[in-house]
Protein backbone atom coordinates (compact mmCIF):
# COMPACT_ATOMS: atom_id res chain seq x y z
CA UNK A 1 0.00 0.00 0.00
CA UNK A 2 1.35 3.51 -0.89
CA UNK A 3 0.05 6.79 -0.20
CA UNK A 4 1.42 9.97 -1.58
CA UNK A 5 3.49 11.89 1.41
CA UNK A 6 4.25 8.25 2.91
CA UNK A 7 7.66 8.23 1.73
CA UNK A 8 7.65 5.76 0.07
CA UNK A 9 7.84 5.36 -4.01
CA UNK A 10 4.64 2.91 -5.09
CA UNK A 11 6.35 -0.43 -6.86
CA UNK A 12 4.24 -3.56 -8.36
CA UNK A 13 1.34 -4.89 -6.91
CA UNK A 14 1.21 -1.61 -4.73
CA UNK A 15 -2.49 -0.55 -3.77
CA UNK A 16 -2.19 3.58 -4.05
CA UNK A 17 -4.51 5.60 -2.28
CA UNK A 18 -5.34 9.06 -2.93
CA UNK A 19 -7.35 9.93 0.26
CA UNK A 20 -6.85 13.62 0.70
CA UNK A 21 -4.84 16.85 0.12
CA UNK A 22 -4.91 18.88 -2.80
CA UNK A 23 -1.92 17.83 -4.13
CA UNK A 24 -1.61 17.65 -7.88
CA UNK A 25 -0.30 14.92 -10.01
CA UNK A 26 0.67 17.01 -13.08
CA UNK A 27 4.18 15.08 -13.92
CA UNK A 28 5.77 11.85 -14.41
CA UNK A 29 2.27 10.76 -15.58
CA UNK A 30 3.39 7.69 -17.88
CA UNK A 31 3.65 4.81 -14.84
CA UNK A 32 2.15 2.41 -17.68
CA UNK A 33 5.43 0.26 -17.42
CA UNK A 34 4.46 -1.09 -13.81
CA UNK A 35 1.39 -3.15 -12.70
CA UNK A 36 0.20 -1.94 -9.70
CA UNK A 37 -3.14 -2.81 -7.00
CA UNK A 38 -5.91 -1.40 -6.61
CA UNK A 39 -6.67 2.46 -7.08
CA UNK A 40 -8.10 4.67 -4.84
CA UNK A 41 -9.09 8.04 -5.04
CA UNK A 42 -11.49 9.28 -1.74
CA UNK A 43 -13.88 11.90 -1.59
CA UNK A 44 -11.36 13.87 0.54
CA UNK A 45 -8.87 14.62 -2.25
CA UNK A 46 -9.68 17.82 -3.89
CA UNK A 47 -6.20 18.19 -6.36
CA UNK A 48 -6.33 16.91 -9.52
CA UNK A 49 -4.89 13.48 -11.35
CA UNK A 50 -3.88 14.70 -15.01
CA UNK A 51 -3.32 17.63 -16.76
CA UNK A 52 -6.08 19.15 -18.25
CA UNK A 53 -4.14 21.04 -20.45
CA UNK A 54 -7.01 23.51 -21.77
CA UNK A 55 -9.10 20.94 -23.08
CA UNK A 56 -6.14 17.99 -24.68
CA UNK A 57 -5.44 16.39 -21.03
CA UNK A 58 -2.26 14.53 -20.62
CA UNK A 59 -3.56 11.27 -18.94
CA UNK A 60 -2.08 9.81 -15.73
CA UNK A 61 -1.70 5.83 -18.11
CA UNK A 62 -1.86 3.14 -15.23
CA UNK A 63 -1.94 -0.44 -15.74
CA UNK A 64 -3.39 -2.42 -12.85
CA UNK A 65 -3.54 -5.99 -14.27
CA UNK A 66 -7.10 -6.98 -13.62
CA UNK A 67 -6.77 -4.81 -9.84
CA UNK A 68 -9.79 -2.18 -9.74
CA UNK A 69 -10.44 1.55 -9.36
CA UNK A 70 -12.41 3.58 -7.58
CA UNK A 71 -13.05 7.29 -7.97
CA UNK A 72 -14.61 9.51 -5.47
CA UNK A 73 -12.29 12.60 -5.70
CA UNK A 74 -13.46 16.45 -5.55
CA UNK A 75 -10.66 18.03 -7.59
CA UNK A 76 -10.61 19.55 -10.70
CA UNK A 77 -9.83 16.35 -12.59
CA UNK A 78 -9.30 12.73 -12.98
CA UNK A 79 -7.55 12.35 -16.05
CA UNK A 80 -6.69 8.67 -16.14
CA UNK A 81 -5.54 6.63 -19.36
CA UNK A 82 -5.87 2.52 -18.36
CA UNK A 83 -3.66 -0.17 -20.37
CA UNK A 84 -5.24 -2.57 -18.06
CA UNK A 85 -7.76 -2.82 -15.13
CA UNK A 86 -10.74 -4.93 -14.25
CA UNK A 87 -13.62 -3.11 -12.61
CA UNK A 88 -14.00 1.07 -12.53
CA UNK A 89 -16.02 2.90 -10.23
CA UNK A 90 -17.23 6.31 -10.48
CA UNK A 91 -18.41 7.31 -7.40
CA UNK A 92 -18.04 11.05 -7.28
CA UNK A 93 -17.24 14.22 -8.21
CA UNK A 94 -17.36 18.07 -8.46
CA UNK A 95 -19.89 19.80 -11.02
CA UNK A 96 -17.09 20.36 -13.47
CA UNK A 97 -17.41 20.27 -17.39
CA UNK A 98 -14.09 17.81 -17.26
CA UNK A 99 -14.47 16.02 -13.58
CA UNK A 100 -13.68 12.84 -15.03
CA UNK A 101 -11.93 11.77 -18.53
CA UNK A 102 -10.97 8.55 -19.40
CA UNK A 103 -8.89 6.48 -21.62
CA UNK A 104 -8.68 2.06 -21.93
CA UNK A 105 -7.40 -0.05 -24.23
CA UNK A 106 -9.23 -2.93 -22.25
CA UNK A 107 -11.17 -2.86 -18.88
CA UNK A 108 -13.75 -4.92 -17.39
CA UNK A 109 -16.43 -2.74 -16.03
CA UNK A 110 -17.32 0.37 -15.52
CA UNK A 111 -19.99 1.47 -13.37
CA UNK A 112 -20.81 5.25 -12.98
CA UNK A 113 -22.88 4.77 -9.94
CA UNK A 114 -23.31 7.22 -7.05
CA UNK A 115 -25.55 10.37 -6.90
CA UNK A 116 -22.45 12.26 -5.81
CA UNK A 117 -21.16 12.19 -9.46
CA UNK A 118 -22.21 15.80 -10.07
CA UNK A 119 -19.94 16.33 -13.35
CA UNK A 120 -19.39 15.40 -16.52
CA UNK A 121 -17.75 11.74 -17.41
CA UNK A 122 -15.96 11.25 -20.57
CA UNK A 123 -15.33 8.46 -22.15
CA UNK A 124 -12.49 8.83 -25.02
CA UNK A 125 -12.71 8.36 -28.74
CA UNK A 126 -11.26 4.29 -28.97
CA UNK A 127 -12.41 3.56 -25.45
CA UNK A 128 -12.53 -0.40 -25.06
CA UNK A 129 -14.70 -2.03 -22.26
CA UNK A 130 -16.62 -5.08 -21.51
CA UNK A 131 -19.59 -3.36 -19.88
CA UNK A 132 -20.83 -0.15 -19.26
CA UNK A 133 -23.25 0.47 -16.08
CA UNK A 134 -24.75 4.19 -15.57
CA UNK A 135 -26.59 3.33 -12.43
CA UNK A 136 -28.40 5.94 -9.68
CA UNK A 137 -26.41 9.44 -10.50
CA UNK A 138 -28.96 11.94 -11.57
CA UNK A 139 -26.96 14.87 -11.79
CA UNK A 140 -23.91 13.18 -13.87
CA UNK A 141 -23.63 13.76 -17.80
CA UNK A 142 -21.73 10.89 -19.66
CA UNK A 143 -20.09 11.71 -22.79
CA UNK A 144 -19.22 8.34 -25.05
CA UNK A 145 -16.77 9.39 -27.62
CA UNK A 146 -16.11 8.37 -31.26
CA UNK A 147 -15.08 4.12 -32.05
CA UNK A 148 -15.54 2.75 -28.82
CA UNK A 149 -15.72 -0.79 -28.35
CA UNK A 150 -17.82 -2.72 -26.22
CA UNK A 151 -18.05 -6.58 -26.12
CA UNK A 152 -20.80 -7.00 -23.69
CA UNK A 153 -23.66 -4.48 -22.64
CA UNK A 154 -24.63 -0.72 -21.98
CA UNK A 155 -27.32 -0.21 -19.19
CA UNK A 156 -28.28 3.06 -18.27
CA UNK A 157 -30.81 3.89 -15.60
CA UNK A 158 -30.48 7.81 -14.42
CA UNK A 159 -28.28 10.65 -15.99
CA UNK A 160 -27.86 12.42 -19.14
CA UNK A 161 -25.77 10.09 -21.51
CA UNK A 162 -25.21 11.01 -25.52
CA UNK A 163 -23.49 8.44 -27.40
CA UNK A 164 -21.17 9.24 -30.37
CA UNK A 165 -20.73 5.65 -30.88
CA UNK A 166 -22.91 2.32 -29.73
CA UNK A 167 -19.81 0.26 -28.98
CA UNK A 168 -20.80 -2.54 -31.81
CA UNK A 169 -23.54 -4.50 -32.36
CA UNK A 170 -24.35 -5.31 -28.34
CA UNK A 171 -27.76 -4.80 -26.46
CA UNK A 172 -28.23 -1.08 -24.64
CA UNK A 173 -30.94 -1.32 -22.05
CA UNK A 174 -32.35 1.80 -20.63
CA UNK A 175 -34.74 2.31 -17.51
CA UNK A 176 -34.06 5.48 -16.96
CA UNK A 177 -32.45 8.63 -17.64
CA UNK A 178 -32.04 10.50 -20.69
CA UNK A 179 -30.28 8.99 -23.69
CA UNK A 180 -29.19 10.79 -26.91
CA UNK A 181 -27.63 8.53 -29.90
CA UNK A 182 -25.48 10.86 -32.32
CA UNK A 183 -23.59 8.01 -34.14
CA UNK A 184 -23.63 8.12 -37.95
CA UNK A 185 -23.95 4.39 -37.61
CA UNK A 186 -25.50 2.73 -34.95
CA UNK A 187 -23.43 -0.85 -35.64
CA UNK A 188 -26.33 -3.16 -35.57
CA UNK A 189 -26.72 -2.47 -32.18
CA UNK A 190 -29.92 -3.70 -30.15
CA UNK A 191 -31.85 -1.10 -27.73
CA UNK A 192 -34.43 -2.03 -24.96
CA UNK A 193 -36.43 0.69 -23.59
CA UNK A 194 -38.30 0.14 -20.27
CA UNK A 195 -37.92 3.60 -18.95
CA UNK A 196 -36.62 7.48 -19.09
CA UNK A 197 -36.38 9.24 -22.71
CA UNK A 198 -34.26 8.32 -25.54
CA UNK A 199 -33.62 10.47 -28.93
CA UNK A 200 -32.34 8.59 -31.67
CA UNK A 201 -30.58 10.64 -34.26
CA UNK A 202 -28.39 8.35 -35.81
CA UNK A 203 -28.25 6.87 -39.11
CA UNK A 204 -26.91 3.09 -39.94
CA UNK A 205 -28.80 0.17 -39.52
CA UNK A 206 -30.77 -0.55 -35.81
CA UNK A 207 -30.77 -4.69 -35.41
CA UNK A 208 -33.54 -4.37 -32.26
CA UNK A 209 -36.00 -1.84 -31.35
CA UNK A 210 -38.17 -2.80 -28.08
CA UNK A 211 -39.97 -0.74 -26.10
CA UNK A 212 -41.71 -1.44 -22.47
CA UNK A 213 -42.15 1.73 -21.63
CA UNK A 214 -40.77 5.69 -21.11
CA UNK A 215 -40.58 8.07 -24.15
CA UNK A 216 -38.55 6.83 -27.44
CA UNK A 217 -38.28 9.06 -30.08
CA UNK A 218 -36.83 7.75 -33.65
CA UNK A 219 -34.73 9.54 -36.69
CA UNK A 220 -34.87 13.97 -36.30
CA UNK A 221 -34.04 16.50 -38.37
CA UNK A 222 -30.12 15.97 -38.70
CA UNK A 223 -30.38 12.22 -38.76
CA UNK A 224 -28.79 10.22 -41.52
CA UNK A 225 -30.85 7.14 -42.95
CA UNK A 226 -31.91 4.59 -40.49
CA UNK A 227 -32.97 0.70 -40.85
CA UNK A 228 -34.77 -1.14 -38.10
CA UNK A 229 -35.08 -4.31 -38.78
CA UNK A 230 -36.93 -5.83 -35.89
CA UNK A 231 -39.33 -2.63 -33.77
CA UNK A 232 -42.17 -4.17 -31.35
CA UNK A 233 -43.82 -1.93 -28.64
CA UNK A 234 -44.96 -3.41 -25.83
CA UNK A 235 -45.29 -0.43 -23.87
CA UNK A 236 -44.16 3.41 -23.54
CA UNK A 237 -44.78 5.84 -26.13
CA UNK A 238 -42.65 5.52 -29.95
CA UNK A 239 -42.56 8.57 -31.98
CA UNK A 240 -41.39 8.66 -35.54
CA UNK A 241 -39.90 11.89 -36.96
CA UNK A 242 -38.92 10.88 -40.35
CA UNK A 243 -35.74 12.56 -40.47
CA UNK A 244 -33.79 13.72 -43.50
CA UNK A 245 -32.25 10.55 -44.73
CA UNK A 246 -35.88 8.77 -43.38
CA UNK A 247 -36.61 5.53 -41.58
CA UNK A 248 -37.13 2.13 -43.17
CA UNK A 249 -38.19 -0.87 -40.84
CA UNK A 250 -37.07 -4.27 -42.57
CA UNK A 251 -40.80 -6.05 -40.90
CA UNK A 252 -43.93 -4.37 -39.78
CA UNK A 253 -43.51 -2.33 -36.82
CA UNK A 254 -45.39 -5.05 -34.07
CA UNK A 255 -47.23 -2.91 -31.13
CA UNK A 256 -48.65 -4.82 -28.27
CA UNK A 257 -49.35 -1.82 -25.93
CA UNK A 258 -48.65 1.77 -25.78
CA UNK A 259 -48.14 4.05 -28.58
CA UNK A 260 -46.72 3.99 -31.82
CA UNK A 261 -46.64 7.63 -33.78
CA UNK A 262 -45.56 7.33 -36.93
CA UNK A 263 -45.64 9.35 -40.44
CA UNK A 264 -48.68 8.97 -42.47
CA UNK A 265 -48.53 5.21 -44.66
CA UNK A 266 -46.71 3.21 -42.12
CA UNK A 267 -47.57 -0.09 -41.83
CA UNK A 268 -48.05 -1.42 -38.62
CA UNK A 269 -48.92 -4.64 -37.25
CA UNK A 270 -50.90 -4.77 -34.28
Amino acid sequence: RCSPGSGTVPSGSDAIFFVEGAHDLLYGLDQSGTTYGNFHVGKNYTGTLGDPNDGTPYYLQLDLGSAECFINGRGNGVFIDFSGAGDVYVLGSKALDDAVQLKSSGISALYIAEPEVLGTVTLADSFQIANLYVLNCPNAKIDVGESITCSGSVNVNAGAVTFESPGGAITHRITGGTVIYKEDDLGSMSLEVWGGSVDIRSGGTLSSLKTYGGTTDVGSLEAAALTITEAVVYGGEVTERGGVGGVTYSNDVVVHAGSFKSDAGRTVAV
